[in-house]
């Protein structure tokens, strides 16, 4: 949930302590409390890898077209996005992200005959210098679209999503 109740939990001590980062008691405390007050029914756990320190590249799809790149940082580090033109996006990150949709839509069709995916996205990281998916969404209200700096590609990124709906809804 774009990042919402995200935490760190190490298992040693480490010398310096990073935003929401918790002891196992505290972690254990706090989910039990909201489990209690059914303000969560469920959650991840994933392994911490370090290269997300350094971000990783959200590439967003549109009718399986790699329309943009948003490289994101985890809250527990800080709240920024960036744009970030395609060109410059890693080639080992551009084929990765386009393997994971193809994936996708094979997952889709499928699930319903000749069904591609509106939207997709997939999260990449590079961990101890190797490309790693993290995360792979065909359903998310976050299209990173406040994160296209060019006017006119933000408008192009719209229309198509615009078009989209419009012949499909059909």
């Amino acid at each position: 949930g774009s990042g919402d109740n995200t935490f760190l939990v190490r298992l040693k001590s480490e010398k310096e302590k990073l935003k929401n980062e918790r002891s196992i008691l505290e972690i254990q405390s706090l989910f039990q409390q909201a489990f209690k007050d059914k303000k969560i029914t469920g959650l991840i756990i994933q392994p911490f890898f370090e290269g997300i320190s350094e971000g990783e590249y959200a590439c967003v799809f549109l009718d399986s077209e790699l329309t943009h790149v948003a490289k994101r940082y985890p809250g527990i580090f800080e709240t920024k996005k960036e744009p970030i033109e395609i060109l410059h996006v890693p080639k080992e990150v551009q084929q990765l992200a386009l393997d994971c949709q193809e994936a996708l839509v094979d997952i889709s069709d499928k699930i319903r005959k000749g069904y591609k995916p509106v939207y997709s996205r997939c999260d990449i990281i590079k961990n101890k210098g190797k490309y790693f998916l993290m995360e792979a969404e065909m359903a998310e209200p976050d299209l990173l679209i406040r994160t296209i700096s060019s006017p006119k590609k933000k408008s192009e990124v719209i229309g198509k999503l615009a078009r989209i709906i419009s012949e499909r809804s059909r």
